[in-house]
């Protein structure tokens, strides 16, 4: 069980709501000024998670060395400053050579993390490559497809919902596709297990 997992189940959150927040309290660890200004009240979660969404591990290093400057603007500003102020540092940061994902060793700032969850569900969390990126939106917009007209507003998806429900269909088709990669030996294959009591 993850800690997004475990708080989706004690707060009735929805998952990607609660992933959200564990991640931006793991990357607070790492931003002590940020993390006392939002303790003291002074700033907003907003605030922080205009930080936090872009500090990924492989610009952990550039985030503390500006953290001084980041909270101080937390502290007047609105978030939206915030987030306009980071979106510069990581332009500033980046050499044209870490978006490309055909540099020597690719895109340094890619990762794609897929753990285990509570009664069985995942957290998917990943910062892919603008190539990826878009090969992975031109597919989900295909397959994302609107609740049939008459549905109950209490039966209709949130649009997240909707997002995961292309995704597993995205996946089904490819999983159906003829010539895929084997796993030791075998066809790429979804088990199933079934408690028998």
């Amino acid at each position: 069980m993850t800690a997004s997992s475990w708080l989706a189940g004690r707060t009735g959150t929805d998952y990607s709501t609660t992933a959200r927040q564990v991640s931006t309290a793991r990357r607070l660890g790492g931003l002590p000024r940020l993390a006392a200004h939002l303790a003291a009240g002074d700033i907003t979660l907003g605030h922080v998670s205009a930080v936090t969404d872009r500090c990924v591990p492989a610009r952990a290093e550039t985030f503390a060395d500006a953290e001084a400057i980041l909270a101080d603007l937390a502290a007047t500003s609105p978030p939206r400053h915030v987030r306009h102020a980071v979106a510069r540092l990581v332009d500033l940061d980046d050499p044209d050579s870490a978006h490309n994902p055909d540099a020597p060793g690719g895109d340094a700032l890619r990762e794609l993390r897929l753990r285990a969850g509570f009664q069985g569900r995942g957290e998917l969390v990943g910062t892919p490559d603008p190539l990826t990126r878009e090969a992975l939106t031109v597919p989900l917009d295909a397959f994302d497809t609107p609740d049939a007209a008459g549905t109950p507003a209490d039966q209709r998806r949130t649009p997240t919902q909707r997002r995961h429900d292309a995704f597993a269909a995205m996946l089904h088709t490819l999983l159906a596709q003829p010539g895929l990669p084997t796993v030791q030996g075998a066809r790429p294959q979804i088990l199933i297990t079934i408690d028998l009591a």
